[in-house]
């Protein structure tokens, strides 16, 4: 009897496992990427930022943004929605196979994204400008699809400094005594 409730047990582990994996392989979604197509979220200066799909429709002309980061609804206009930094229109299975959006950058060039900031990659499927969520995709649509961080320095010199001051003080009120 107790050998039977294990196979049980088993063959439903696999079911369950055979059934999630069909789902999540029937998503479609796109993320942020390496040039390699491998997901990333946090980007440094200078490094490339792509956005990768999965299962999207072929053959399509679509748009892709990058925007400021917003928590998306059905119907948000995207212009509207947060502050456009990137724009391309695009055949779908580009964006499929690894699609150049932008390097991290405060030169302020075309395809600059500033750094820091949190940003979305919108996926604008019938080119309306408009967020359908039945149509168009967003990275992640209620949290943030990827971030840029500023340059190590950036944050080390402040600390540092702080840290310096700190120790100043100390030094004096020992001295002091």
């Amino acid at each position: 009897m107790r050998k039977a409730k294990v196979i049980t047990a088993l063959a439903l582990t696999v079911v369950m496992l055979v059934v999630m994996t069909g789902l999540a392989a029937a998503l479609t979604m796109i993320a942020a990427t390496d040039g390699s197509g491998n997901d990333k979220y946090t980007f440094s200066p200078g490094e490339n930022v792509y956005v990768t799909g999965v299962n999207l429709p072929t053959d399509d002309s679509v748009d892709v943004y990058v925007t400021q980061n917003v928590s998306w609804s059905n119907g948000d206009s995207i212009a509207n929605a947060g502050v456009i930094l990137v724009r391309y229109n695009v055949n779908s299975t580009q964006v499929e196979n690894t699609l150049f959006l932008g390097t991290v950058s405060n030169a302020g060039g075309t395809y600059d994204i500033p750094y820091p900031g949190t940003y979305d990659i919108v996926y604008d499927a019938d080119q309306d400008g408009t967020y359908d969520g039945g149509a168009d995709y967003v990275d992640y649509v209620t949290c943030t699809g990827f971030e840029t961080i500023p340059e190590f320095a950036t944050i080390a010199i402040p600390v540092a400094a702080i840290l310096g001051l700190l120790f100043f003080y100390n030094y004096r009120k020992r001295k002091e005594e």
